[in-house]
């Protein structure tokens, strides 16, 4: 009998820590989630004057400019880069969940969706033979086929 009621106290005691750390990492969550930024704008490139330069030149940083003319300098990661090189996107209007990584004023691509004819795309790369989904234009991380770019309007919910 005694054995029994260690036992249940024990269960209790662990039952309350997972609930109590559980409350914990929501609250991580929703303060890291805070922090991101959702900004609709076009993309330029930028020299290394920070003079506006056509994106088929050589340029040193990506920006997204929003409607107000705020600037938004991003990382220079392979998600950035898609945004310029990738023709089939035939866009420089994006919507860009925005994360700031550091105090040097460039954030990093959270999320990224196009935007054509005021309406919201999510696009990605998307492995066939795998069923694997990538955000960049590369070989498949399984199997080293070709993707293939694909895009779905957002739909509301």
């Amino acid at each position: 009998m005694l054995f029994l009621r260690i036992i249940q106290r024990i269960l209790v005691l662990i039952f309350m820590l997972s609930v109590n750390c559980n409350t914990e990492n929501l609250a991580i969550q929703q303060t890291n989630e805070s922090k991101n930024l959702l900004v609709r704008g076009r993309i330029f490139c930028f020299g290394s004057k920070l003079n506006q330069v056509p994106c088929a030149e050589k340029y040193s940083k990506i920006g997204l400019k929003d409607s107000s003319g705020q600037l938004y300098f991003l990382n220079s990661g392979e998600s950035a880069k898609t945004l310029v090189k990738e023709k089939k996107l035939k866009t420089r209007d994006f919507q860009l969940i925005l994360s700031k990584e550091n105090s040097d004023n460039t954030y990093e691509i959270v999320k990224a969706q196009l935007l054509r004819n005021n309406k919201i795309y999510d696009f990605y790369y998307f492995c066939e033979v795998c069923n694997i989904t990538t955000y960049t234009p590369s070989a498949c991380m399984c199997c080293r086929a070709p993707t293939e770019y694909k895009e779905s309007p957002v739909i509301k919910k």
